[in-house]
Formats: structure tokens, sequence, C-alpha cells
């Protein structure tokens, strides 16, 4: 199973032989509130891997993990026939069939999904996402990838070993208070107890998001040059790592 960074964002990529499964695509230009882009948007700086290498029809399963415009972006939906496999949640099963999708799968914590040589299994969001959001395992050929959008509560302990865990490592926080992205000092100790092989950072560069919600936000982000682990993987745009 081949892992890859699809943008510099948090738009990831499974691949296999028989399956391709593309999580939260953001392929359009702009990034928005639909209808609000006075309140948050985000632009592109750069191609999204399916595009650049014209790959969009190999992609046999989608996963929205959740209903927010920096996951399920529309724009990027159109790109994807209206009968592909959408694993996601109820908030976001609502937009979905308003968008004229028909193959859509509410998911919930437990449920297991055989995807030809992987395994789906979805996992409980991290407070406070834990009823909007949803976390999952990707199981193949005896290896996990562990993927969490959002935050990863402190006594998190894994199901499974994690060959890699896909986290946010930049530490946001709406109003000073609600934490919703994590810092990598955070992040550290949850790798420590879990004996987590690799780390791969996801939802980068939060200062990049624009608009008058970003005026609310806390955000401290790591700095590359300081913080360096030779357990990344994936730190990049288009990087990609073979489990």
């Amino acid at each position: 199973m081949q892992l890859i960074k699809c943008n510099n964002y948090q738009s990831w990529a499974y691949k296999s032989d028989e399956a391709c499964i593309l999580v939260d695509p953001w392929l359009s230009e702009l990034q928005e509130i639909p209808g609000a882009r006075w309140l948050l948007y985000r632009e592109k700086t750069s191609d999204h891997y399916f595009l650049r290498y014209n790959l969009i029809d190999k992609v046999t399963h989608l996963v929205v993990t959740a209903h927010f415009s920096d996951h399920l972006d529309p724009e990027s939906l159109k790109y994807f026939d209206k009968g592909i496999k959408i694993f996601t949640t109820k908030h976001a099963s609502y937009a979905l069939s308003k968008l004229g999708f028909t193959n859509i799968i509410v998911v919930k914590a437990g449920d297991k999904f055989d995807i030809n040589n992987m395994t789906l299994e979805i996992e409980e969001a991290g407070k406070p996402y834990n009823t909007t959001s949803f976390a999952y395992y990707l199981h193949s050929n005896g290896k996990t990838v562990f993927h969490e959008p959002h935050t990863i509560n402190k006594n998190f302990v894994s199901k499974h070993p994690i060959e890699v865990l896909i986290s946010t490592t930049d530490l946001v926080k709406v109003f000073g208070m609600v934490m919703v992205s994590m810092s990598y000092n955070k992040l550290r100790k949850i790798i420590d107890n879990n004996h987590v092989e690799y780390i791969a950072p996801t939802g980068s560069k939060p200062s990049h998001s624009k608009g008058l919600l970003s005026r609310v936000l806390y955000i401290k982000e790591e700095n590359q040059n300081v913080i360096f682990d030779d357990n990344r993987v994936c730190s990049n745009s288009y990087d990609s790592f073979v489990i």
C-alpha cells in the first residue's frame, strides 16, 4: 500500500494494485465556506497530486471525514462519478446527497469495511470533533495507518500497532481556548505512549487560512528547522511512503 500526501494541507490517498482511496479531496482553486467566503477561505498553492498526474479516473473510493468546507469541497467533488462509494458522516451525507451522489455509506465508530486488500476501520474522533467527524485505521498486509484529522485525546490508546500516524502538528485554538489542531509537543506524548513508527503531518500551515474567522484563531506553527525527526514521513506535497 502506498500512502500519498496529495497537497500541502490535508488531502491524502492510499493506493494498492486493486483500489485507490482518496481522503478529503481538495482539487479546486479555492476552499471556502459555501456562500460565505468572507468568513473563511484558503487558496491552493499547488495542484492536487491527482490532477497533476491525471489520476482522477483511478480513484475507486472516497473518504470524507467531516461536513466542514475544508473536508467536503463541492467544487472538488464535481470531478467524481456520482456513483462512487463515499464513506462519511451523517452530517456530510446530507450535503453529498444534494450534490447528487448515490453511493454514500454513513459510518460510525467500530465499523469495518473491506476495500479489496485494505480494511477501513472507523474510530471515534478526538474532542471537540467526536460528534461531527471521525478518525480511522486503514489496514493492509499486516500494517496499519491511523488518521485523525483534528485532535487526538490525550489518553488515546490505539487498538492496533501503528505504522504511520497522520495527525495535525500545528497548534490552533479558537479564541485561545478550544483546541482544534494539535501541537507537536502534545502529539509527541501520544506517539511515545502508542509506540508509533512514523508520523505524517496533516492540516499544515493553518495560517494560510484567511477571512473573519481566522482572526479569532490562536495559531502556533511548528518550526520545521528546529523540530526534526527521523521517523517523519510525507511532510511535503506529493511525498509518498510505501507501507
